[in-house]
């Protein structure tokens, strides 16, 4: 009988196969949570600037809108110049550039 150390080439073979699936599920499992973070900071983010425009309308009456069913807004560079909400950032940290034509709707 003959001594034989080592792995034959089969072994090898699917020992790499075995890590590739394993890196896969791994790699998509991975993904599927950041996308999951980014949809659920967002969604906070969202929530965040209907409470500071709801805010902003009860401290200043006078924006608010003068008839049944009518539609106010208030834009988001507004809320964060007078002190309703702070700086804007996305999810990895940086400060979001926001137009001043985003606003934030109060409807009645």
């Amino acid at each position: 009988m003959k001594n034989r150390k080592g792995f034959t080439l089969i072994e090898i073979i699917g020992a790499i196969i075995i890590l590739g699936i394993i890196s896969i599920v791994a790699l998509l499992t991975y993904r599927s949570s950041l996308n999951d973070f980014r949809n659920s900071y967002y969604s906070s983010l969202e929530r965040t600037l209907v409470e500071s425009g709801k805010e902003f309308f009860d401290d200043n009456r006078n924006y608010r809108p003068t008839k049944i069913l009518n539609a106010q807004d208030v834009s988001i560079e507004t809320l964060a110049t007078k002190q309703y909400m702070g700086s804007l950032m996305d999810y990895n940290g940086e400060y979001c550039y926001v137009p001043t034509t985003h606003k934030v709707t109060l409807e009645e």
